[in-house]
């Protein structure tokens, strides 16, 4: 994933154009996580 994505995702997480799990499920659907995904779930409290 481009790190200009994710600071896309991250604009709409802080805009509040998108909820945190809409943008977690882009990144988990099955199969290990990433460990920034991990954290970024952690974080988030899911």
């Amino acid at each position: 994933m481009s790190t200009a994505l994710l600071g896309e995702y991250t604009t709409a997480l802080r805009l509040g154009t998108a909820e945190a799990e809409q943008v977690l499920r882009r990144f988990t659907r099955g199969g290990p996580k990433h460990p920034t995904y991990q954290a970024i779930e952690d974080w988030a409290g899911l």
